[in-house]
């Protein structure tokens, strides 16, 4: 069990460890969300092992999205969604099939079962809406005709 002390301490690291990065990644010029995967990284179990994967850590990735297409949601009108539904659906349907093909032939290949390969190309077809995103925010290119659309299509 995890005490409340030990989750305090965590949050307070991923906080800050993002803040430091995302700084650096400001005066950089680069897309604060690869500060933001690479602090995770640094971190996490995978590097130093500082904070674990707990379920303050699920919980946080839930809320980042969430609050992430949320802010973008507030930025969009009804008009702007109807006017580029079309360009979204005709982008969307043949990506989709062509990812998860992609990803499920590469699983399959790699000696996975098939009910896992077609997990993981169907994985793969959603894994990329966060960072797309995060970087159309970043760069103030949400709203435009084709952050619209990119958007759309991430979302499918």
């Amino acid at each position: 069990m995890v005490t409340d002390i030990a989750l305090t301490v965590d949050l307070a690291i991923i906080l800050l460890s993002a803040a430091l990065l995302g700084f650096v990644a400001r005066q950089t010029g680069q897309p604060t969300i690869i500060a933001y995967i690479v602090a995770g990284v640094l971190i996490g179990p995978v590097a130093f092992g500082i904070v674990e994967v707990t379920e303050l850590t699920e919980t946080l990735s839930d809320f980042g999205l969430a609050f992430l297409l949320f802010l973008l949601g507030i930025k969009m009108r009804l008009d702007d969604i109807r006017h580029v539904l079309s360009p979204i659906v005709k982008i969307s349907i043949p990506q989709m099939t062509a990812v998860a093909t992609v990803g499920f032939g590469v699983a399959y290949v790699l000696g996975f079962s098939l009910l896992e390969s077609v997990m993981i190309g169907l994985a793969v077809m959603y894994s990329s809406t966060a960072v797309v995103i995060k970087m159309l925010t970043d760069k103030g290119e949400a709203t435009t005709l084709h952050g619209k659309i990119d958007v759309g299509v991430l979302q499918r």
